[in-house]
């Protein structure tokens, strides 16, 4: 989980540009409202402890200051893609891009949960 968060050190500060407005789980994925909070949470200096699980919490904060310096880089996110999804239940993984406003698209993964929060974050790109 250290790498795959460790991954963002490339994003941007996001002010959430209603990318999650209506949110259709068979198209726009059960995760993308989640995601995107997760995110612009990072990208403010926080680690989302509403979608974040405990056990998690602690690695994000040991990368906050690196992965949100590099989100702030991105601009506000401007649209979410669900592009696949794994596994099934608490297991449940799903990808997405995500198109910020300085033009850059990132894969972005989140999935794994334990009591409704999530294990695991990922981003490429």
């Amino acid at each position: 989980m250290r790498a795959a968060l460790a991954a963002a050190v490339f994003a941007t500060a996001l002010l959430s540009s209603g990318a999650a407005a209506a949110q259709d789980p068979t198209k726009d994925g059960e995760f993308r409202v989640p995601l995107e909070s997760i995110i612009v949470g990072l990208a403010e200096g926080t680690c989302d402890p509403v979608h974040l699980a405990p056990d998690f919490i602690p690695l994000c904060e040991e990368q906050l200051w690196e992965v949100g310096q590099a989100l702030q880089m991105f601009g506000a996110i401007t649209e979410m893609r669900l592009i696949d999804r794994e596994g099934e239940g608490d297991a449940r993984r799903e990808i997405y891009e995500v198109d910020f406003s300085s033009g850059r698209t990132v894969k972005a993964g989140i999935g794994g949960r334990i009591d409704g929060k999530f294990t695991s974050l990922s981003f490429d790109g």
